[in-house]
């Protein structure tokens, strides 16, 4: 927000930054998944998270990273019988909970 870092920039590593401000580790991934959701910043493969300033280019990480980790648990709920139209509806459910 000051302007004080730039786009590409490289944040401190999770652990390091909590180290410094001395806080718990946790609070720091949460501060990092936030300003991701946000657009501010993006994790990248081998670099950490960085600043972006290319709000359509943070959807599409997340949405890449958040479907891998969806593929798992849809696979599972297949498998076990569960309809996808009832998938659906948890999800909309979930959806319309946000805004």
């Amino acid at each position: 927000m000051k302007g004080n870092l730039n786009e590409e920039d490289t944040l401190p590593s999770i652990r390091e930054l909590a180290s410094q401000i001395r806080v718990n580790p946790n609070t720091v991934a949460r501060a990092y998944r936030e300003l991701e959701m946000e657009g501010t910043i993006m994790a990248r493969q081998g670099l950490g998270y960085i600043v972006v300033s290319n709000e359509e280019q943070v959807r599409d990480s997340v949405f890449d990273n958040l479907s891998g980790e969806l593929r798992e648990p849809i696979l599972r709920l297949k498998k076990s019988g569960i309809p996808f139209e009832k998938l659906l509806e948890v999800i909309k459910e979930i959806w319309k909970d946000q805004n």
